[in-house]
C-alpha cells in the first residue's frame, strides 16, 4: 500500500465506540493492556483494578469479567491458533490460561515458576505457534538476579529460564510474529536483548544486545527490524539482520516537526500497518498522533481527539480499527464507521472525573 493510501486510511478514521472500563467513580482504572482476537471479536482488557473485561471488538459491548488474579494484572494476550484461548499475567506470581467460552471462574491452567526467582511477572508473551510461554521478572532483590522463564504450553511444565542477560526488572517481553524461537526483552537497565531459544544455553542463545540508554517502555517486531519505546519517550528502530544496524533514532523533544498543532507530550507503540511501521504518540489532555517514522524525522500524517480525556496508555491496530485505552478508564474504538452522535455517547457512558498522569498506576 502506497503512503498516500495509508495516510487516506487514517483520515478516514472516526470515534466510532466508546465505553467506560469501569463505572465505579470512585475508582481510578487505568486501562494498562489490551488484546484482540479477530476471529472470536473479541477484546480483553485489563487496569489497575485487577480485573479483565471482555467486550466485543465491533461495537466495545461488553462479553464477560474475569476476577482471577489477587495481584495487578501485567498482561493479556490471545492465543495466536486458537481463538477462545486468553493468557494473563500478574504480580500474584502466576500466568493463567482462561477459556473465554466457559463461565471465566476458573483458568484452565496456571503456570508457576522457581522458588529461586521472586516470579513477580512484569510482562510474558506467547511464542507464534502457542507452544512456548515466556516471562519477566521484577528483579530478586535478595539475590539481584533477573529472571526470565519458559513453560511448555502443552505439557505446563517448567522449561528453565536465563538470568544473566538483565540487571533490572524485565519491562517487556516479546516473540517474533512469524519465528517462534526468536525472543526479544526490554529492561529498565536499557537493554534490549535478542535470543534464539532454540540454542542449549542462555550464552549460546543471546543473539544481540541492544543499548537504549533508557528505561524500556514498549518494544516490538516489524519484519527483520526491532523497534523500542523508552520512558523518556525516544524511539529506536534496528536491523537485526545487518549487524544490528540503527535506522531510526527520534527523540520527540528534538523534533522541528512535532511543534504547535502537531505537538506531542509522550509516546505511547508503534503499530505496524500494511506492513509499515507507525508511531503512535499523545497529549496528557486525551489526544491521539500517528506519527510516520519513515522520513529524517517523525512527521503526524493524523490527529484522533474527542475519545480521551486523559494520558492513553495502550492502543492497537486489527482489523482497519485503532483501539485505545487510557488513564480515563475509557475504550475507544475509531474506525471509518460512522461517528458516534454526542446523544449516544451521553447513552452509553457514565461521565467519570479525569485523573492526572502518574508514574504507576498503583
Amino acid at each position: 500500500m502506497a503512503d498516500s493510501d495509508i495516510r487516506h486510511l487514517f483520515e478516514q478514521l472516526n470515534l466510532t465506540e466508546k465505553t467506560a472500563f469501569s463505572l465505579e467513580k470512585t475508582k481510578e482504572d487505568y486501562i494498562l493492556d489490551i488484546s484482540v482476537q479477530e476471529r472470536s471479536n473479541t477484546l480483553a482488557a485489563t487496569s489497575s483494578n485487577k480485573f479483565i473485561r471482555l467486550f466485543s471488538y465491533s461495537n466495545l459491548a461488553t462479553k464477560g469479567s474475569i476476577e482471577g488474579h489477587s495481584g495487578l494484572i501485567t498482561g493479556v494476550k490471545f492465543a495466536n491458533t486458537e481463538s477462545d484461548i486468553l493468557f494473563s499475567s500478574s504480580e500474584d506470581k502466576t500466568i493463567k490460561c482462561w477459556d473465554v467460552r466457559t463461565d471465566l471462574k476458573k483458568p484452565v491452567s496456571v503456570f508457576e515458576g522457581y522458588e529461586e526467582s521472586n516470579n513477580i511477572f512484569t510482562s510474558f508473551d506467547v511464542s507464534c505457534n502457542d507452544r512456548v510461554i515466556c516471562a519477566g521478572c521484577a528483579q530478586n532483590k535478595k539475590s539481584e538476579d533477573v529472571h526470565l522463564l519458559f513453560w511448555d504450553r502443552r505439557g505446563k511444565e517448567l522449561l528453565g529460564c536465563y538470568s544473566d542477560s538483565h540487571q533490572d526488572d524485565i519491562t517487556q517481553v516479546c516473540f517474533h510474529p512469524t519465528e517462534p524461537d526468536t525472543l526479544s526483552t526490554g529492561s529498565t537497565d536499557g537493554l534490549v536483548c535478542v535470543f534464539d531459544i532454540g540454542q542449549p544455553t542462555e550464552d549460546d542463545a543471546i543473539v544481540l544486545t541492544l543499548n537504549s540508554e533508557s528505561s524500556v517502555d514498549k518494544i516490538g517486531w516489524h519484519n527483520n527490524n526491532l523497534y523500542c519505546v523508552t520512558h523518556i519517550d525516544t524511539f529506536y528502530l534496528w536491523d537485526i539482520k545487518k549487524e544490528e544496524d540503527l535506522l531510526v533514532l527520534t527523540d520527540i523533544k528534538d523534533s522541528n516537526n512535532l511543534q504547535g498543532k502537531d505537538s506531542i507530550e509522550y509516546l505511547i507503540d508503534g503499530l505496524v500497518i500494511n506492513d509499515k511501521l507507525h508511531l503512535v504518540a499523545g497529549t496528557h489532555s486525551g489526544s491521539l498522533r500517528v506519527l510516520d517514522v519513515s522520513g529524517d524525522s517523525p512527521t503526524v500524517i493524523q490527529s484522533l481527539t474527542g475519545g480521551h480525556t486523559s494520558t492513553v496508555r495502550c492502543c492497537l491496530w486489527s482489523d482497519n480499527m485503532l483501539v485505545s485505552g487510557g488513564e480515563d478508564s475509557m475504550l475507544c474504538l475509531w474506525s471509518h464507521r460512522k461517528t458516534i452522535p454526542k446523544q449516544e455517547l451521553k447513552g452509553k457512558l457514565k461521565v467519570k472525573k479525569s485523573v492526572t498522569r502518574k508514574a504507576q498506576p498503583y
